[in-house]
């Protein structure tokens, strides 16, 4: 446990990261990997949102799948490795989006 507190404590959090990722998602995305869970919860999601809203763009698509796990700003920011107004944007122009389609 020392040797870990050592590890996290150093410059190489970022390696740490990447290993984890990598380890956790192997060569897939972190995108990829939350879609096969996503598919899994909600078989036809996906489909039936590029269906009724073909004017989501890629993030807004993202942004509206994330809000499925209830994630705070921050956490989704974190996830889509964007800031928390990029989010607030995000979910301002699908929602948008959303009431007029």
């Amino acid at each position: 446990m020392l040797l870990l507190d050592n590890y996290l404590n150093s410059n190489k959090k970022a390696i740490l990261l990447k290993d984890l990722v990598t380890f956790v998602y192997g060569d897939k995305d972190h995108w990829e990997a939350m879609l096969e869970v996503v598919d899994q919860l909600y078989p036809d999601l996906m489909a039936t949102l590029r269906k009724k809203y073909p004017d989501l763009d890629e993030d807004e698509r993202k942004s509206y799948v994330l809000s499925y796990f209830k994630l705070s700003r921050q956490e989704e920011a974190d996830y889509l490795g964007t800031t928390v107004n990029m989010v607030d944007k995000l979910r301002g122009r699908r929602r948008k989006k959303m009431e007029e389609g």
